[in-house]
């Protein structure tokens, strides 16, 4: 600032010397030129300095907040009065002193920000203390405002409903009581007090204790009770940590407890066969309803093991606790049995909600097809098609050649954009993604993006664009219904890079489009927790790899952040795929993602579908990340031009397994180099 100040000084003197001497001409002119530029400069320079100083502010203040400091977090919080950013610091002095908060500042900070995300967040907040102090209609009343609860606010509401005496919003909160897992303290609370008032029944108690059994929760399992099996809390952690050496010790006949059956079913997990084999050690000793259950649970495993005994497992177990995961498990052994009438009986056993997602009703029309009923499946495949999702994609490739055909893409207008930056949760978005709070980011900007017209999302979409956050313009231009942009969609950033190394390595450009757009959503400095970085999303050690397989040096970590370096080692890495899943880009997605052994591994003794395949594979992650890539590329592949594939001849045809020694050969996984 001392420099900036004396330059604009000394241009003023200068100024005024020339003025003084008028005959100098043109050196009196470039003094008069070089002065009006140092003094641009110089605003210039305390522009930048006045925005480096409250964006230290709000990092201030945000880190004044998190540890505490309440008197740091008004000095921060004062730079930032009249800021897009000032609503964050009000919320944290609010957040701060919410103990001694007057309803009243509550109230107007709620009604001041009305609709958008930090009101929502004040009204959890404010939710919780109340019930904290028992004011019972107040947390009604705070919950009711809220948009997009935690898991914790329907168990506050039906603890308020419970201590007021009504009861007819209960029901909303018991789906939750199925859980294997620890709950929040509100819940854990709310359904303590529904068992002591006999709202929870011993059939219910019993559903959840067999849920934490699966999950080998032991805190669950320690406030339910046992039941008709003894606890034992170092054994349920030896259960849990190594089941193997538990089940070894256990003796025919023996009276199991808890742990063991614990035991049983973490070991189900990874050898299914196993599990069913100590099961039948312990059949005598256990209740028939409970070999039922378990049994049905080993069904499920094995069923993700795609094991042949699987199908003859659910036949054993109890219909009644069955899920909607264990008939789609059902379901997809059918598919890769090619047994369409019991695709069909399965999808039906599920409920409503569960047969109205794409995958089912895709699978539906598939089996209705195959049983000669074309008309009942061309009205499921004509609701489903129009999406460039996977399975819309596909039904509309199963009603008639439509490759290329689409709407017109709509174009905002500048107009519309530039009022878009003027939305209070864009502009804050907008500013959080510049500084680096992606979290808060994009939370702000989802809820910008309430009740608007497509117009207005392709508009926004499109002012995500120009600042180069692609992920949510993508995220904001798939949510329209009626116009569309497919360029925001799939937008093509990196072209040189992409198409450089797409040529060099002999990989369609289109997959590898689909797999960045999966991978980073364009963003070159993305990580993922386990360590995988940039566009491609390498890993260090593949990185390693690949560098000395090509004959480079071992890239840096931040290295990996660079575009062209990380699309080509990212690229080489495709091609090694390629060069070793038999050329399939199903089998190359998936070993993407979760590593060419495990992608070997899923494949069948004999052909499969690759539709089949994708939907069969047993890791969820993995399985929607292999259909939306695949889905990706045949969007991108369209873009690209003349010859573009269907996403039928994409997924093509998955040869079958010729033994596990074809996969003994050395494999650089990309993701999990502990893969077993």
């Amino acid at each position: 600032m001392r420099f900036t100040l004396a330059a604009l000084c000394q241009a003023a003197r200068i100024c005024r010397a020339y003025r003084a001497v008028p005959r100098q001409g043109a050196r009196r002119s470039r003094a008069v030129l070089w002065c009006a530029g140092l003094a641009v400069s110089a605003a210039l320079a305390q522009g930048a300095w006045a925005s480096r100083a409250t964006d230290n502010a709000f990092s201030g203040a945000r880190e004044a907040f998190r540890d505490g400091r309440a008197d740091l977090l008004e000095q921060h919080a004062a730079r930032l009065e009249g800021h897009v950013l000032q609503p964050y610091a009000d919320y944290w002095r609010l957040r701060m002193r919410i103990d001694n908060a007057e309803p009243a500042s509550i109230e107007a900070f709620l009604k001041r920000m009305e609709g958008q995300y930090l009101a929502d967040r004040l009204r959890h907040d404010w939710a919780r203390l109340q019930a904290k102090r028992g004011e019972w209609a107040g947390v009604i009343a705070t919950t009711r405002g809220i948009r997009q609860p935690d898991p914790d606010i329907p168990c506050l509401a039906a603890q308020a409903q419970l201590a007021l005496g009504d009861l007819a919003g209960l029901g909303d909160s018991r789906p939750l009581w199925l859980s294997g897992n620890t709950l929040s303290d509100a819940c854990e609370a709310l359904f303590g007090q529904l068992r002591e008032r006999g709202q929870i029944d011993a059939a219910d108690l019993r559903r959840r204790r067999l849920l934490a059994l699966d999950t080998g929760d032991a805190r669950v399992l320690a406030r339910l009770g046992g039941g008709d099996w003894a606890l034992d809390a170092a054994r349920l952690q030896r259960a849990n940590d190594k089941p193997d050496a538990l089940l070894a010790a256990a003796k025919p006949g023996m009276r199991p407890d808890a742990a063991l059956l614990v035991a049983i079913l973490r070991r189900a997990r990874s050898d299914a066969l196993a599990a069913h084999e100590a099961l039948q050690s312990l059949r005598s000793q256990l209740a028939p309803e409970d070999t039922r259950w378990l049994t049905g649970r080993l069904a499920f495993y094995a069923a993700r093991q795609h094991l042949p005994q699987s199908p003859q497992w659910f036949a054993q177990a109890d219909p009644a606790l069955l899920a909607d995961e264990d008939w789609a498990w059902q379901t997809r052994l059918a598919l890769r049995r090619g047994d369409w009438p019991a695709v069909l009986h399965h999808i039906e056993r599920m409920s409503r909600e569960a047969q109205n997602e794409q995958a089912w009703r895709f699978w539906r029309a598939r089996a209705l097809q195959a049983a000669g009923r074309e008309g009942e499946a061309n009205a499921i495949l004509a609701g489903l098609a129009g999406e460039p999702t996977f399975y819309g994609q596909l039904a509309n490739e199963a009603l008639g050649p439509s490759i290329g055909e689409r709407s017109r893409d709509y174009l905002p207008p500048a107009a519309e954009v530039q009022a878009m930056a003027t939305r209070p949760g864009f502009a804050r978005g907008l500013e959080l993604h510049r500084l680096g709070f992606d979290f808060e980011a994009t939370r702000e900007w989802s809820w910008g993006i309430a009740e608007l017209s497509d117009e207005q999302l392709i508009a926004g979409a499109e002012l995500a664009r120009r600042q180069g956050w692609f992920e949510r313009s993508i995220w904001t231009a798939e949510r329209t219904r009626r116009l569309h942009n497919h360029a925001l969609r799939y937008p093509t950033p990196f072209t040189e890079q992409v198409r450089a190394r797409a040529t060099h390595h002999t990989v369609d450009p289109a997959l590898l489009y689909g797999l960045i757009r999966q991978e980073s959503r364009f963003n070159p400095q993305a990580t993922s927790s386990a360590g995988a970085r940039g566009l491609m999303q390498v890993m260090p050690a593949t990185a390693s790899w690949l560098a000395k397989k090509l004959g480079m040096h071992t890239p840096s970590d931040k290295a990996l952040g660079d575009p062209a370096l990380n699309v080509q080692l990212g690229s080489a890495y495709v091609r090694h795929l390629l060069d070793t899943l038999e050329q399939s880009p199903v089998l190359v997605a998936a070993g993407y993602n979760a590593g060419p052994r495990r992608a070997q591994r899923w494949r069948d003794q004999k052909p499969l579908e690759g539709a089949i395949y994708a939907e069969s594979i047993p890791i969820g992650e993995t399985r929607d990340y292999v259909k939306k890539v695949l889905a990706n590329a045949t969007v991108y592949g369209r873009q690209f031009g003349a010859g573009a594939l269907s996403l039928r001849d994409r997924l093509g045809i998955i040869p079958g397994r010729r033994g596990a020694a074809e996969w003994d050969v050395v494999l650089i996984d990309n993701k999990d180099l502990r893969e077993p």
